[in-house]
């Protein structure tokens, strides 16, 4: 180091030559490392995450309450994807309403957005996940059900996990139709689906556990449960993108 040192001092800085060489040497440098930098952000996932309900909407309500499950679980795996140089985070507000999370979703570079919920039950023993997807017909199908089964991997052996599409129907007088669909159904049904899905963005909505089974409450809705969903979902992210 000390030889180096010498030499360079030994340099005449007068001469245009070495003042044209060292330029060079430092345009190199410094533009290789730009280019490098432009080139990982280029590559970034930009993901989006969704947690349902916020403010005084809580959502479903029964052990614990839906709106307080996604809010932890979505910090713990925010935290998780942001500290990883493959991906971009958004996160949205979740005291807005799903229309206007839409519209901000809609003007993001997001290529993949999970709305996290949780499920409840007037029957007690109701558990276990249920990843919904986008409805037949959709541009973005065949991407959230591939998303939809990265989830299902991860969590594999966790708990029970069901793929598949909801939809819904306003009937007379207020009263909604709902239909539960698997993704060997590819008919197109004149039914609404999520309101999130109409971000234009490949969306899966995964509904973590049943508030109000004893047995999903005991398992995550807990700081080791939330952290424990979170690397399962951050593992299915990855698996996703083909990132290992």
């Amino acid at each position: 180091m000390k030889q180096w040192l010498e030499k360079i001092r030994s340099f005449e800085w007068k001469d245009p030559m070495v003042i044209i060489l060292v330029c060079l040497l430092v345009f190199l440098v410094t533009g290789t490392s730009i280019k490098g930098c432009l080139q990982m952000t280029a590559e970034r996932k930009t993901v989006c995450i969704d947690g349902a309900f916020g403010g005084s909407f809580k959502g479903y309500e029964g052990i614990v309450n839906e709106a307080e499950v996604t809010g932890k679980l979505v910090d713990e795996l925010a935290a998780l994807l942001e500290k990883d140089r493959d991906f971009i985070v958004i996160r949205t507000d979740r005291s807005k309403t799903v229309s206007e999370r839409v519209e901000m979703i809609r003007n993001t570079d997001a290529s993949l957005v999970l709305s996290i919920h949780a499920d409840g039950s007037l029957d007690p023993s109701a558990s276990g996940m249920r990843n919904s997807v986008m409805k037949t017909g959709d541009v973005h199908r065949d991407d959230s059900i591939r998303f939809a089964q990265c989830i299902a991997d991860a969590f594999s052996g966790s708990l029970d996990v069901h793929n598949g599409t909801m939809l819904y129907k306003w009937l007379e007088g207020g009263v909604v139709s709902r239909k539960d669909t698997d993704l060997t159904d590819t008919t197109v049904y004149t039914y609404d689906t999520w309101s999130i899905m109409d971000c234009e963005k490949v969306t899966v909505v995964s509904d973590l556990c049943y508030v109000t089974c004893q047995k999903d409450v005991d398992t995550w809705c807990h700081e080791e449960g939330y952290r424990k969903a979170a690397g399962l979902y951050y593992r299915a992210i990855r698996n996703y993108y083909g990132l290992q």
